[in-house]
């Protein structure tokens, strides 16, 4: 069985109050809008970009490129891949190069899809403990570690439910499925086996050779820890601002 805890996300530990607008820097688009999926798109790429460099402090979020996990763990319990996984002080690097293949919002039910692919690449670096099994060899470790991604494809379906607090109707995401394909994943687990080097390098060689199949049986579990990560931020964002703000008629 596969599962992940996310059990802290650094998004912006300042608690913003409600700021009844979005940022003058952000396009609004209206509904009525004839070329209203056209301005969607370009506002989500605008509002991504702006968050990668420099964070929006009046919603309480600091930069997300990169984008800091104090802890992630996976549990994948059976299967060629039985590990136990844990990241610490995780960052995620690379938003800054994302290019938006296409965004859409359903009017009524304000159901959001969106896709983008990042050439550049993706980089996730941070510390990390790991004990099982990997195809047919044990691993055990604890140390650095730094995986790429290679111009990485991600799709996200977003769906929420109105939420009235007062006089106002704000937006609540309860679901952000995540998903996540690669042409290339690459490796790198620092002290391996207690600090053997002759073995830690072999397992990294072998990790590497074989990250296709590591990837197939781990990316269940980690699109629904990024997944559960940008439905926070979004939810930042939607906590705080009126929804006739962000998406007037």
């Amino acid at each position: 069985m596969k599962y992940l805890i996310l059990l802290a996300v650094l998004c912006g530990a300042a608690v913003a109050k409600s700021v009844k607008q979005l940022p003058d820097s952000w396009s609004v688009c209206k509904k009525s809008d004839p070329q209203l999926q056209k301005c969607f798109k370009e506002a989500v790429s605008q509002a991504i970009h702006g968050l990668a460099e420099s964070g929006e402090p009046s919603l309480g979020i600091f930069t997300v490129d990169p984008l800091r996990m104090t802890q992630l763990n996976i549990g994948q319990g059976t299967g060629p891949v039985a590990i136990d996984l844990e990241f610490r002080d995780l960052d995620l690097m690379g938003m800054k190069g994302a290019v938006f293949d296409d965004a859409t919002i359903d009017p009524k039910t304000y159901d959001i899809t969106a896709s983008l692919h990042v050439p550049t690449g993706l980089t996730l670096d941070g510390q990390y403990s790991i004990k099982g099994k990997v195809l047919v060899l044990p691993i055990n470790g604890d140390g650095h570690c730094h995986l790429k991604l290679a111009d990485p494809v991600l799709r996200a379906d977003i769906r929420g439910v109105p939420v009235k607090r007062g006089s106002e109707t704000f937006f609540n995401v309860t679901t952000f499925a995540f998903t996540l394909e690669t042409k290339k994943l690459s490796l790198n687990f620092e002290n391996l086996f207690n600090g053997n080097k002759e073995l830690g390098s072999t397992m990294n060689h072998f990790l590497n050779e074989n990250s296709a199949e590591v990837l197939k049986e781990l990316k269940p579990a980690i699109s629904d820890g990024f997944g559960e990560v940008f439905k926070q931020i979004a939810n930042r964002v939607f906590s705080k601002v009126p929804l006739d703000k962000i998406y007037p008629d």
